[in-house]
């Protein structure tokens, strides 16, 4: 026999071996069990008996109250008008018109004091020209300070001051004069109010 022959005849054996065992392990009937057991049993449908009209109770008549008359002034009826009133048309607002004369600036006044309280403010600047002081002061409130503007006179001469504070303590006002310093790089001093 040839060589090619045997080795068919081999591999055919271990083929029908192979199905000889496995076959039967496939085909045993064990997936018929399985799909007995998954199989769902679901109890009857439910039945409801409801009943096809509801019976309402009738409702109990309102008692009727009687008015009694007692010896009191009359209830007197407003007269109501003969003509309904006519709406209101609102004011025509007219839009304002640009000047070109100068606004006058009222001075802004400073923080209120109340009696027997001492506080603290810094004194930055004290300015002749009062727009130099409302810059300075608009530089601080940038930067988050509390600045506040104070018109005065000193020999004869108005004068602004440029403020910062006030605080409770003197502690405070002394941290709040060096944060100046470093923040602002300005030199201040405190001042009893």
């Amino acid at each position: 026999m040839e060589i090619t022959v045997k080795q068919r005849l081999a591999g055919a054996i271990v083929l029908i071996a192979l199905g000889v065992i496995f076959i039967p392990m496939l085909l045993d009937g064990a997936g018929m069990r399985e799909k007995d057991r998954l199989e769902m049993r679901l109890p009857p449908k439910p039945r409801y008996d409801f009943p096809r009209q509801i019976e309402v109770e009738p409702l109990p008549e309102p008692v009727k109250e009687e008015v009694v008359a007692t010896e009191s002034e009359p209830i007197k009826e407003e007269p109501r008008p003969e003509k309904e009133p006519k709406p209101v048309k609102p004011p025509v607002q007219e839009k304002p018109r640009a000047s070109t004369k100068p606004v006058k600036v009222e001075p802004e006044p400073a923080p209120t004091k109340s009696p027997g309280l001492t506080t603290y403010v810094i004194q930055v600047g004290s300015f002749g020209d009062r727009s130099n002081a409302l810059a300075l002061r608009d530089k601080l409130r940038k930067a988050g300070f509390t600045a506040y503007i104070e018109s005065t006179r000193a020999g004869g001469k108005a004068m602004t001051r440029v403020k910062v504070g006030p605080v409770l303590k003197q502690k405070e006002a002394e941290s709040l004069l060096q944060r100046l310093n470093k923040k602002m790089k300005l030199e201040g001093q405190i001042v009893k109010e």
